[in-house]
């Protein structure tokens, strides 16, 4: 019982650490590729929620100022509109959670890879998505074939964390920034507004909530989880 308490803390301060990182970090260069990794996440939200229900989805832009934006075709528009948030912090939960498991960190390494490439010749449109989406992959692949384990497993877990908090530290932001990706562009919480007719900030408050109990979550099922299966850190 001692080794499991004390492999439980030691999972419970990296953690910890790596979000105090994230969060010291978000303004910096350092976090940049990784912010606009989440924002791709956010939008792929969107397409796959569009795709899931029965719609197409037209093209993906991502703009360098963090912003992104999803054109699809037919679907229920509630469900897309919802799913770039919820997408992300679902997405990112899983990853965190999966991570836990050291010896599949160049797995998950390669399945971003792949992710990210296919939505590069699928969907993405415009010229910083593609080639971010070139070199996000180049990268990512170079990764899960040449560099050690644990390079992939802390990768992925600080690019976990950073898709966890990224609904945390943006939607206050996007509320204050209507037009993310220029004239006519609205964000996710006004346009759910405009589809259903309640406040923005309604809908911000709801994700703000769901992001908070599903990080919790998934904290708690990675702590535990790494102790009952005897993880090394």
């Amino acid at each position: 019982m001692a080794t499991r308490q004390q492999l439980d803390l030691k999972a419970g301060l990296i953690l910890a650490a790596l979000f105090v990182a994230v969060w010291i970090l978000w303004e910096t260069p350092v976090v940049y590729p990784i912010k606009i990794f989440v924002v791709c996440l956010h939008e792929l939200g969107h397409a796959l929620a569009a795709l899931l229900t029965g719609g197409q989805v037209v093209s993906i832009q991502i703009f360098p100022e963090e912003g992104g934006l999803t054109m699809t075709r037919g679907g229920w528009p509630f469900v897309i509109a919802s799913a770039g948030y919820l997408g992300s912090m679902l997405l990112g939960g899983t990853l965190l959670y999966l991570s836990n498991y050291r010896q599949w960190a160049r797995h998950l390494m390669l399945g971003l890879a792949v992710l990210i490439a296919l939505s590069t010749v699928l969907f993405f449109r415009n010229f910083f998505a593609v080639l971010y989406g070139l070199l996000a992959a180049a990268a990512m692949f170079f990764s899960a074939y040449r560099l050690p384990v644990n390079v992939n497993f802390y990768s992925i877990r600080f690019m976990a964390v950073a898709s966890c908090l990224y609904a945390l530290l943006d939607i206050r932001s996007d509320l204050f920034t209507p037009s993310p990706g220029g004239p006519g562009i609205v964000n996710d919480a006004v346009a759910l507004s405009q589809l259903t007719g309640l406040p923005a900030i309604l809908w911000a408050v709801l994700w703000m909530a769901a992001a908070l109990i599903v990080l919790a979550f998934v904290l708690k099922a990675s702590v535990r989880r790494q102790g009952r299966a005897n993880t090394r850190l």
